[in-house]
């Protein structure tokens, strides 16, 4: 980080940054996305230099210590505003992404244990309907606890970093970001950080659809919450074994989050 709060980022060839992405994001979120500016090539390289807005706050996952009830609801609140936000500014839906879940979920269909086949198997069939049935949104694939920052002292969202892998996806797909809030895992797994999780959900609900307009049809509300289980295969059905992404072995976290419906 450079004197100016300002973060010097240096990427590779293999690894580029979609600056229209990041512009979209910083246009769609404000002060929560970071402004983030292509500065050229290092001499004789092909590594690329960017300089990106440094946020105020903490990754989510360094303010346990001081956790409270009271600033997880106000985070639960943020977030969906956040959230909010993508729905509001509807994007041309992405070419060729039916094609590559279902290729995903023929994946999973062979690979995870037999209780899984259900969902996967309902998923795959009912995915054309379901993702044309929601606004196509600017869409942060990595809603982990390290990338939501907040103000430890009072819960409020401060930002959201990492948009390296952003892309334009059905609403509903990256909705399970709203577990890296609600818990984490520890030396004795998966746990919430309150008994009554359900209260943070309804929370959740309840903001995300006054923000949207308060009134949604059961049809896209039905639709959002099997997006939400498309997002929890995908991002918690693979892992990255050898460099590779591959169907997970450890299947813990899908047994929890698939339990849970947000919007029904």
């Amino acid at each position: 980080m450079s004197e100016s709060g300002l973060i010097v980022q240096f990427r590779s060839k293999s690894s580029p940054l979609d600056i229209s992405m990041t512009a979209l994001a910083k246009a769609i979120h404000r002060h929560i996305a970071p402004a983030t500016t292509y500065q050229g090539l290092m001499p004789n390289s092909s590594v690329s230099i960017w300089m990106m807005e440094a946020l105020p706050g903490n990754g989510y996952l360094f303010t346990f210590s001081k956790f409270t009830v009271a600033k997880l609801d106000t985070t639960v609140v943020d977030l969906a505003k956040f959230y909010a936000s993508s729905w509001e500014t509807p994007q041309a839906p992405g070419r060729g992404m039916s094609q590559w879940y279902k290729a995903k979920l023929m994946q999973l269909s062979g690979a995870l244990p037999s209780r899984f086949t259900i969902v996967v198997e309902r998923t795959f069939r009912i995915i054309d309907e379901i993702i044309y049935q929601v606004p196509w949104v600017l869409t942060h694939s990595d809603l982990s606890n390290m990338n939501i920052l907040v103000d430890p002292d009072s819960g409020h969202l401060t930002g959201v970093v990492d948009w390296a892998d952003a892309s334009i996806e059905p609403f509903g797909i990256a909705l399970w970001g709203l577990e890296s809030i609600l818990g984490c895992s520890g030396p004795q797994g998966w746990a919430y950080h309150r008994n009554d999780v359900s209260h943070s959900r309804r929370l959740f609900r309840m903001v995300l659809l006054t923000e949207i307009g308060g009134v949604i049809s059961d049809e896209t509300r039905r639709a959002i919450e099997e997006v939400r289980t498309l997002g929890l295969l995908l991002r918690y059905g693979f892992s990255w074994e050898d460099g590779a992404e591959k169907p997970t072995r450890d299947t813990t976290l899908l047994d929890i989050f698939l339990q849970s419906r947000l919007l029904e």
